[in-house]
């Protein structure tokens, strides 16, 4: 009788772990999540040279509603970390909009002025690339790909647009109970965003246009790239 107890525990047990698992991989984007090896080329698509040996990483936001996703360029390859707002379905899909001053800020871009300012009226303005990005097309197929040790795994393709401009920045006081060193009163905070460039820059173009594909992350030590 002891040992049917205990047993019925143990099942119980793991039924309830079970649960908690389904629970976390609830997502409404499910079909996009993952682990991805790309490599990435500019877009004409050129052939470069890379090697597939990049990460991304896609997943659902905060409110887990279809269609709205992270990606992550985990290592900083392009470099890009921004919130999407996506028409279509993993199949095909792209940004609901190109517009600037709809997308979201590219959290790995921006550049803080280097010295604290010093009053509250202080202003500084810097010129930044990859500011903020949108998805021209980009598609998931499941089993699309065979990875570099022959196993069967689902492809991917984004062609991504990313925008260069100019953030400007303003002086804002910390209250004294705030802050962390006494003597420093104010700090940096983003005023806008725009879409300004460098004139100085020849290199800074409006925007730059990679092609990112490759496929998900399988776990095999036989494709893993060197």
């Amino acid at each position: 009788m002891k040992k049917i107890y205990i047993l019925s525990i143990i099942g119980c047990l793991a039924f309830t772990a079970c649960d908690q698992d389904i629970d976390i991989w609830d997502s409404e984007t499910l079909d996009y999540s993952g682990r991805f090896l790309f490599e990435f080329k500019d877009a004409p698509d050129k052939d470069q040279g890379y090697s597939m040996d990049k990460e991304i990483q896609l997943f659902n936001t905060s409110n887990n509603v279809a269609n709205e996703i992270w990606i992550d360029d985990i290592y900083h390859e392009i470099p890009f970390k921004s919130k999407f707002f996506l028409e279509g379905d993993a199949s095909s899909f792209k940004s609901k909009t190109t517009d600037f001053n709809q997308l979201t800020d590219n959290e790995y871009s921006f550049e803080f002025p280097s010295d604290n300012p010093e009053t509250a009226d202080d202003r500084e303005e810097i010129p930044q690339y990859y500011l903020r990005c949108y998805i021209n097309e980009g598609k998931i197929i499941p089993g699309g790909a065979t990875t570099i040790g022959g196993n069967q795994a689902d492809s991917i393709y984004i062609k991504l647009t990313l925008y260069n401009g100019t953030v400007y920045f303003k002086s804002a006081f910390i209250p004294e109970d705030e802050r962390t060193d006494p003597s420093v009163a104010y700090k940096w905070e983003i005023d806008k965003v725009t879409t300004e460039l460098d004139e100085n820059d020849p290199d800074m173009k409006a925007t730059k246009t990679y092609i990112l594909s490759g496929h998900r992350y399988t776990g095999y030590p036989e494709d893993v790239y060197e």
